[in-house]
């Protein structure tokens, strides 16, 4: 049941060629279910531009800032969903990616119709908006 997070400067690639590889092998060799995710971290400007030029490059590192924060992982099947547009959150629906998943992020921009509601309110899946301040330059 250990939970942690390694954070490095990967300087000379330790962290990626090293320590990933003995992490993986330890699963492995002690056949426990785990999850490892390697990520890796850059800085997006945002200072003297408009939201809708940088909102793009946010949106390519949703998942893994809420998979992050919120220790689920966001794929089919999983526990947790992350829905950035409409088209997005009208192929979840009609799909069975939603088999397990009790929590689902969607983009702060998107509204549901009564409909969509009910049927993820009928199925026990709470809705959550992404956070405000993964936009917000003064948040860090």
């Amino acid at each position: 049941q250990r939970r942690f997070i390694l954070c490095t400067s990967n300087e000379n690639n330790i962290c990626r060629d090293i320590t990933l590889t003995r992490l993986r092998g330890v699963i492995e060799q002690e056949e426990r279910p785990a999850s490892l995710k390697y990520l890796r971290v850059d800085f997006i400007p945002t200072s003297g531009r408009l939201y809708y030029e940088y909102s793009d490059e946010l949106l390519k590192h949703m998942r893994e800032l809420i998979e992050l924060e919120t220790g689920s992982v966001c794929t089919a099947g999983g526990k947790a969903a992350l829905v950035l547009s409409d088209e997005e959150l009208a192929q979840l629906l009609d799909s069975s990616r939603l088999s397990g998943c009790r929590r689902l992020y969607m983009h702060s921009d998107l509204l549901m119709d009564a409909s969509q509601s009910q049927f993820l309110r009928e199925r026990g899946i709470t809705v959550c908006r992404v956070p405000e301040y993964y936009y917000d330059e003064t948040e860090g």
